[in-house]
């Protein structure tokens, strides 16, 4: 959808359309022929990815029969989330550490006559945190791009992933095994040609 209205506003972001109701009961015919059993007896799909929590679970094998698209929304929004709580965060700690001081006892030669005899001098003095442990400031940055940067670095693998996973499926079912039902539901449907037309 165009996600600019004819007046020249931006429009919602909206969530992509259901395929034809052809074409997704075909993607789900798909899969199930595809179930296999393995040798521990257990289910599996020879054209699923195996399962994992932000790459492919059941909400990816949901929407790509939906639209063909094999996403998930919720891990995509979790990890966007935390790395946006993870900015939070790290400023927090950084303007918390930058705004502490702390006793800075300095210890010096004492002027005049005393300071030939050995005597010394001492002074204590209220500075800040960054200026008495500069060392902190590199561990500071390092947990900050560490706090935000993993969790774009999951979502952008992911995305890969979901790429990847969609391209393999689109291209088993689209170029090995749908039938010419299935095209002919697709183009009825993604161009808007009722079934009453028949």
């Amino acid at each position: 959808k165009d996600p600019v209205s004819s007046k020249g506003k931006e429009t919602k972001m909206e969530m992509p359309d259901s395929d034809p109701k052809g074409v997704v009961l075909a993607r789900v015919r798909y899969l199930l022929e595809n179930e296999n059993i393995n040798d521990k007896g257990k289910h599996c799909n020879s054209v699923l990815p195996p399962y994992h929590i932000f790459n492919a679970n059941s909400e990816c094998i949901a929407v790509w029969v939906k639209t063909g698209r094999f996403s998930t929304l919720q891990a995509a929004i979790f990890l966007h989330s935390t790395a946006l709580g993870q900015v939070k965060s790290a400023a927090t700690l950084s303007l918390f550490v930058a705004s502490q001081t702390v006793p800075v006892t300095t210890t010096a030669s004492a002027g005049g006559v005393l300071g030939w005899f050995g005597m010394t001098t001492t002074t204590t003095a209220m500075v800040p945190m960054l200026s008495a442990s500069p060392w902190l400031i590199p561990a500071l940055a390092t947990y900050g791009l560490t706090a935000v940067g993993t969790p774009y670095l999951i979502l952008m693998k992911a995305k890969g992933k979901w790429e990847e996973s969609t391209t393999r499926l689109n291209d088993g079912f689209w170029g090995e095994w749908a039938g010419p039902e299935v095209y002919v539901d697709a183009i009825k449907g993604w161009s808007g040609i009722s079934c009453e037309d028949d």
